[in-house]
């Protein structure tokens, strides 16, 4: 092992070469005082103090940022086509039930809407992986217009995998919005 002086990125953390301009993995140029790094040398012993995979994902806001959005859209989807997978597994009985979706709705929607949001939602998280200002718009103003439809949308019946699926997807979209409008991640979205 030898020591040799590293620049650690105040936005990421990611440790830089000491004659770096910029972060190499968020393309800041905000540092901490360069600290000195243990090296490890190839076949080495682990060191106690190494960061492991759960803390390295919360000291790197953008990997977090793009697990989120990845969770939440996998969740949206499993959810939308979840009917469709295990529907011969459903009873009639429990199929007339689920039909009820929208009853007494002050605002109902079309099929079709449906297909075009889930279409619309896919497109906007692509978006938000690559940190797009534009598609970090959207997608508040997706989940705002979500909220609101849900209050004029009338009964809506899930089974419980699908509740499941969209606390999860909820989740992560809190996540996403907090994070893409909050420091150091609102910086990428230029």
């Amino acid at each position: 092992m030898f020591v040799k002086a590293m620049k650690i990125c105040a936005c990421c953390g990611r440790e830089n070469e000491d004659a770096a301009a910029i972060c190499l993995e968020c393309g800041t140029n905000q540092f901490s005082p360069a600290a000195p790094s243990i090296v490890k040398q190839p076949g080495s012993a682990t060191l106690s103090g190494e960061i492991r995979c759960g803390e390295k994902m919360l000291s790197d806001p953008p990997r977090l940022f793009r697990t989120l959005v990845i969770s939440s859209t996998a969740a949206y989807l499993i959810w939308f086509f979840h009917l469709l997978l295990v529907g011969s597994l459903i009873s009639t009985a429990t199929w007339d039930i689920l039909s009820w979706v929208g009853y007494g709705a002050l605002l109902p929607m079309p099929p079709s809407f449906a297909w075009l949001w889930m279409l619309l939602s896919v497109a906007v998280a692509v978006g938000l992986y690559a940190f797009s200002k534009s598609a970090r718009l959207v997608f508040a103003l997706l989940t705002l217009f979500s909220a609101l439809i849900t209050l004029l949308s009338g009964l809506q019946v899930e089974t419980a995998f699908g509740s499941f699926c969209l606390f999860i997807a909820n989740l992560a979209d809190g996540g996403i919005l907090l994070m893409a409008y909050t420091s150091p991640l609102k910086e990428r979205f230029a």
